[in-house]
């Protein structure tokens, strides 16, 4: 069984022919996957394949995704505590002209694409798990200014907002957690930061990790911030930041407070919500900067130095997402597809987030579990094949461990592997399997051709 067949194990599209078509075009856009959909199928025939099952009325997004996400459920079954990541990204294709028209506009009044909202499982190793939820939305081009749609949208029931989709976000988290073994932990940015879900949180078996985006009131008048930095620093951590545009990486070192406190009722407010909070605060930031300040809104309990600390640390495995969609939009270059409707984009799109995770889970796997034989995560043939291709002769018979493997793949693709470079990120991994599936196209004719 391939890795596709096994991510997509129980599809059903109604005929199995479909069921078929959706594991082959599976592995055929993890070949190449910043390239163009021709250039990873494997001709015309195999193009114009992909673009009927892409229009056949049979296909959702939905059900393309469904069993991964079940994969990705049996997967979190094995785990104690599993973090439920979600955010939401844009899609921009306003360059694509063929279809930019059917979309809605983005961050600046110009451009055109979509928002995808998107649920990522991870362990608190940040071991990614799989996708649990994507969900597109498409604005309406606003015809009234941005200060009349900002009133009325505060006019409109929660329900009716973009923002619901957080509360949405953290409900079926909840029913998840009512069906598993595991802990699970619902984590967003400030966007999340919503008063319906801190209500909904109350007492259920769901956890929450949200850093603040609201100062609010507390029980005695005195505002949250306030509250909570004035009691003792419990602990301190440290981490280092990724670099960002115009500004190099660098190691933060925070101070760390916490306190639980109650927000009490008001003529909005039915009832008190009690929650923790925690402030991690970067004291002496370099000359210039601007200090690293979160204030996280969380159920767990933040009664010692470890616990709070805990969630520092839990919360910085939300970079997770980030790095997520990265792949996704570099790695796979969903925002290149040529694809003439909005529904084909958004099943093209459902499975390079497959693509994206198994892309994401080498790059984690490799490092947290490096002596894992590497046919755990790749196919006997994409490991052989990246072993023939480096070492210039035949594969063992007992697969090696997936470190190696990880880090000649990484190496196909720019790594260049001296002592000093750590471990290999996404991008050169990405870049190797496009060579090996190359490689593959080339000297085997097919990749599902076994070596010999």
């Amino acid at each position: 069984m391939t890795w596709a067949e096994d991510e997509l194990t129980g599809i059903d599209l109604g005929d199995q022919r479909l069921n078929k078509r959706a594991i082959k075009i599976l592995e055929d856009l993890s070949m190449k996957p910043s390239t163009s959909i021709p250039a990873r199928c494997h001709g015309w025939a195999e193009t114009a394949a992909a673009y009927r099952f892409m229009s056949n009325e049979r296909v959702s997004e939905q059900n393309i995704l469904a069993p991964h996400i079940q994969s990705t459920k049996e997967r979190m079954r094995q785990e104690k505590l599993v973090l439920c990541i979600e955010d939401t990204t844009e899609l921009d294709f306003t360059s694509h002209k063929a279809v930019a028209s059917q979309f809605g506009p983005l961050g600046q009044p110009y451009q055109r694409g979509m928002f995808l909202h998107a649920m990522l499982a991870t362990t608190p190793e940040r071991v990614p798990l799989g996708v649990l939820n994507a969900a597109y939305h498409i604005r309406a081009v606003a015809d009234v200014s941005a200060d009349e749609t900002a009133k009325k949208a505060h006019k409109r029931d929660i329900e009716d907002k973009e923002s619901y989709r957080w509360v949405t976000g953290y409900e079926s988290v909840n029913e998840m957690a009512k069906q598993t073994p595991a802990k699970l932990l619902y984590v967003t940015d400030r966007e999340g930061d919503i008063e319906e879900v801190l209500k909904r949180a109350q007492g259920q078996p769901a956890g929450l990790l949200i850093r603040a985006k609201h100062d609010r009131i507390v029980e005695d008048g005195e505002r949250m911030w306030n509250t909570v930095w004035n009691t003792p620093v419990v602990g301190t951590t440290e981490f280092l930041m990724a670099a960002r545009p115009g500004r190099s990486a660098r190691l933060v070192r925070q101070s760390i407070r916490a306190a639980t406190i109650t927000l009490p009722e008001t003529d909005k407010r039915e009832q008190a919500i009690t929650i923790n909070v925690v402030i991690a605060h970067e004291d002496n930031p370099p000359q210039g900067e601007e200090p690293v300040s979160w204030t996280l809104l969380t159920t767990l309990p933040v009664a010692t130095a470890d616990d709070a600390s805990l969630i520092v640390e839990l919360y910085l495995c939300r970079w997770d997402i980030e790095m997520f969609f990265k792949v996704l939009k570099s790695g796979c270059a969903v925002q290149e597809l040529q694809l003439e409707t909005v529904d084909r984009l958004k099943i093209a799109v459902s499975l390079s987030l497959i693509t994206a995770y198994r892309i994401l889970m080498m790059s984690k796997l490799g490092r947290e579990t490096p002596n894992l034989p590497c046919n755990v995560v790749f196919d006997d043939i994409e490991w052989q094949t990246v072993y023939r291709y480096h070492f210039r002769k035949s594969p063992p018979k007992d697969p090696p461990p997936l470190f190696d493997i990880v880090r000649i793949l990484a190496m196909l693709g720019g790594f260049l592997g001296r002592k000093s470079d750590g471990f290999p990120g996404s991008k050169t991994i990405w870049r190797g399997l496009s060579t090996i599936h190359s490689y593959l196209i080339v000297n085997e004719g097919i990749t599902g051709n076994k070596l010999e």
